[in-house]
């Protein structure tokens, strides 16, 4: 066991609070001026990856300690935590996850690094947290604590759980689906997860007034998104160019412009929520507007879109062959610049912020830039002149 081991009772009281968040990025050096014209340059990453490897990394997320930052993916064919090191461009650290037996991990829908010893791992509906050693110190199942009308997608690839050291709290997007109920619309659509008491507590904004007056399912088929910026979250809906943020501690609400010319900022309703066909041609045709990246060392957000294409039941459901752009807005959620990015190159689900820039996967498996020993990331590098 590793020398950070915690004991769970100090994890729930001061340590979480105090000393486990995530590295405190002493080494950021933060944009003293955002004027001028914002340029970028795009570098090209190859990362080396051991002996297997997935294209399409949707369970993901990034790790910073002691200067090192480590992009983490699970990798199912080993039934492991894959970790990293961006900087030396290899594989530095792998955890092993057992099947079975008191720390057994049977199916890893959605995880988080908060530190080394303090991992939470989304497991067919319960929460639990792994020390470094994979050992399971902390399980709590979700599916029966959940309150009523309470509808989480662990597994989603767009919203990822994070720890607020602000509240104590696992928060998790609790999105509208399909099928939801007038009063589910007027539920507040985060979700927070109280360690200590096992407990939930729905918290954050309502929907914003489009979603809540709309038919069922509008912008809602694949949830919302959201990023957390100390105690702010920021969260998009695919159907909507704008930007909105919650204070977790003063309760504020704000939405921000954030239109952008190369597609509809505001996309159209479903016409049939009860065809499943029409759903089907819905998500293609119509143009998305991906999550929210917040970038600590430029003081910027990054926002994802796309456009849309005819729907044909008989090719494979990609993105393949729509125009792919990055939205870039300021500290202040101000509006900056839109930039068009290469066709057939990205998987849509896998960008993140990293010392060197915003790395966006440009080695998905349907795309040609692949070799059998790298992973492939491009890096886009803004500044101002």
């Amino acid at each position: 066991m590793s020398k950070t081991r915690f004991n769970f009772y100090i994890f729930l009281t001061c340590l979480l609070v105090c000393s486990c968040g995530k590295n405190d990025r002493q080494e950021i050096v933060k944009a003293s001026s955002q004027e001028g014209e914002l340029v970028f340059k795009v570098d090209t990453v190859k990362v080396d990856i051991g002996d297997q490897i997935s294209y399409t990394y949707f369970r993901f997320d990034t790790y910073e300690e002691e200067g090192r930052f480590y992009f983490v993916k699970y990798q199912g064919s080993q039934h492991a935590l894959l970790f990293y090191d961006l900087e030396k461009r290899r594989l530095s650290k792998t955890i092993a996850l057992e099947k079975a037996g008191p720390n057994g991990i049977g199916t890893l829908q959605n995880f988080h690094v908060h530190n080394l010893d303090s991992i939470f791992v989304f497991d067919a509906g319960n929460m639990k947290v792994l020390s470094e050693d994979a050992e399971v110190f902390f399980s709590m199942n979700l599916f029966s604590q959940l309150p009523q009308g309470v509808l989480i997608d662990f597994a989603s690839p767009e919203s990822k759980p994070f720890y607020s050291s602000k509240l104590n709290r696992v928060i998790l997007e609790n999105s509208l689906r399909r099928n939801a109920t007038a009063e589910e619309k007027n539920q507040p659509f985060l979700a927070a997860i109280n360690l200590e008491s096992k407990s939930f507590e729905l918290i954050g904004p309502q929907h914003a007034p489009f979603m809540k007056n709309a038919k069922v399912g509008y912008g809602s088929y694949q949830g919302i998104s959201f990023t957390n910026h100390e105690n702010l979250i920021f969260y998009n809906y695919p159907v909507s160019s704008k930007v909105y943020s919650y204070d977790l501690l003063t309760k504020e609400n704000k939405a921000f412009n954030g239109n952008v010319s190369s597609i509809p900022n505001q996309a159209s309703e479903f016409k049939n929520a009860a065809s499943q066909a029409f759903i089907n041609a819905y998500r293609f045709e119509t143009a998305i507007f991906y999550n929210i990246i917040y970038d600590p060392y430029k003081e910027l957000f990054y926002r994802l879109h796309r456009t849309g294409k005819p729907y044909d039941p008989a090719v494979r459901n990609t993105i393949q062959n729509t125009r792919f752009y990055v939205s870039v807005f300021g500290r202040e959620m101000n509006f900056i610049k839109e930039i068009e990015v290469a066709q057939n190159t990205y998987s849509q689900y896998t960008a993140f912020v990293g010392p060197e820039g915003l790395f966006l996967n440009a080695s998905f498996k349907e795309f040609p830039l692949l070799e059998e020993d790298k992973m492939i990331f491009h890096v886009y590098d803004f500044s101002f002149q």
